[in-house]
């Protein structure tokens, strides 16, 4: 008996390495997994699974999870840094909703210029894959969103008077 290991054809491991390589969906797992791993940052499973329940079919799991999510989470710079990295990832329209609705609700206090910069920066990258084509919007979360880029100015504005 072998070891179990089979010999591929040069094609079919060009594939592979081509699926690793350039496949969107992994790069993007590659980059949550090295993300995750130089994070200090560990959240607890309820909002974990509150976080993904944002992005549920059902409007009334999404509904709750996120009303939850803002009375217990709308003052967490780490919460509010985690829901950012989440905005590009894919999701409903109204999982997407839901997590603009949630930042637009955080408290303008724990927001700091590294918080803000991080911030912004997410948006940027969401709003060039929106510009690429690879996710479209409907205006009620275009202008959410913009509500939200537009705070987030003002309060870098009041942090550097």
């Amino acid at each position: 008996m072998g070891c179990g290991a089979r010999v591929l054809s040069k094609p079919a491991v060009l594939y592979q390495e081509a699926m690793v390589n350039c496949h969107p969906y992994i790069l993007g797992t590659f980059d949550r997994i090295q993300k995750y791993i130089e994070s200090d940052t560990i959240l607890k499973i309820e909002f974990q699974q509150n976080l993904k329940q944002m992005k549920s079919l059902n409007k009334k799991v999404r509904i709750s999870s996120s009303d939850m999510l803002i009375k217990e989470k709308s003052k967490d710079p780490v919460f509010i840094r985690k829901v950012l990295s989440t905005l590009k990832q894919q999701k409903s329209p109204d999982g997407l909703w839901n997590n603009i609705v949630f930042l637009n609700a955080t408290k303008k206090e724990v927001y700091d210029a590294e918080l803000i910069k991080f911030a912004l920066e997410e948006i940027t990258d969401f709003e060039n894959k929106v510009k690429n084509g690879n996710l479209k919007l409907g205006s009620k979360i275009k202008k959410a969103l913009k509500v939200y880029k537009n705070y987030l100015l003002d309060i870098e504005k009041q942090i550097k008077t």
